[in-house]
């Protein structure tokens, strides 16, 4: 059993995953959000900013695009600058990824993901995963997708068992995930909605957390203990050093370094469910002062 971090968009930077790692176990391996393919073969640094900051978790850059060689371009870059695995994103649902054929705008032309398959395990060595949807608009869609991912010795399959056109809404399909997962050859991890311990896809296997993790930090550690871990005090800490390597990190003034912390926030206010309306208290804060006296009052 793995538990691994979610690449979510924002909340879960690199600088969020360095302190986290430091004040919280139970992870094993975190994703990088997606770094998009270019028309060419310079990248600007900001791309790769993602890998430019080190922790103790292992972290997987994730790729997006719809384009063979630009993508192999991308993916030999990360390569060769020291990546021993490459993840391929398959499930961004996101309407300007999906209507040019990218994330799950992708799964209805298996013969795309078939072309690009193909050129990556010709001309790479480091190791390739997916993670992915069940389809964009009905998880039938993926019933094509299998013979395509099976043709090739990828290293994980992760899969998040909505479509596309969902969105976040609605109920996971894990009756569907169970059933393309005994058809996949490579290693299956499942995705998506687990925000308890006690959790039966977290307690069954190898695991992808991000809104749960984001909502409860203690969450990792508490599927690995198998009991709820839940420590005020710890949390307080880590919120701290949070704030101070935004600090470092973000020369754009205080308004940029209350905009990640705010972001962070849209998620973990659920940690606190005795105090009411506290989305709503950050969500109209407007300046770090008054950011401080909220946490404050909470701890």
């Amino acid at each position: 059993m793995a538990i691994y971090l979610a690449p979510m968009q924002g909340v879960f930077n690199a600088h969020f995953r360095k302190v986290a790692a430091q004040h919280f176990s139970g992870i094993d391996k975190c994703f990088t959000p997606f770094i998009t393919t270019h028309g060419e073969d310079v990248y600007p640094e900001r791309a790769f900013r993602e890998l430019s900051v080190e922790t103790d978790i292992p972290t997987i850059p994730q790729v997006m695009g719809n384009h063979a060689e630009r993508l192999l371009i991308l993916c030999r870059k990360l390569q060769d600058s020291g990546a021993r695995e490459i993840n391929l994103n398959l499930g961004c649902p996101q309407g300007t990824a999906t209507s040019r054929k990218m994330g799950s705008g992708m799964l209805p032309h298996p013969e795309m993901l078939d072309e690009i398959l193909d050129n990556l395990f010709s001309h790479l060595s480091v190791k390739l995963s997916v993670k992915t949807r069940l389809g964009l608009y009905e998880t039938e869609e993926f019933e094509q997708i299998v013979p395509v991912l099976n043709k090739y010795p990828l290293y994980e399959v992760i899969i998040h068992p909505r479509t596309g056109k969902q969105m976040y809404r609605g109920e996971t399909d894990r009756e569907a995930y169970k059933l393309y997962a005994s058809q996949l050859k490579a290693p299956v991890v499942y995705n998506g909605d687990i925000n308890r311990w006690y959790d039966p896809m977290a307690l069954e296997g190898t695991v992808m957390i991000g809104r749960g993790f984001a909502c409860n930090p203690f969450l990792a550690e508490s599927i690995v203990a198998r009991k709820p871990v839940f420590d005020k005090g710890r949390l307080e800490i880590f919120l701290e050093a949070l704030l101070e390597e935004y600090s470092q990190a973000y020369t754009g003034g205080e308004k940029q370094i209350l905009m990640k912390m705010k972001e962070l926030w849209e998620y973990l206010y659920l940690a606190f469910p005795e105090t009411p309306k506290l989305a709503k208290t950050f969500k109209k804060c407007q300046n770090m002062k008054t950011y401080t006296s909220i946490v404050q009052s909470l701890f």
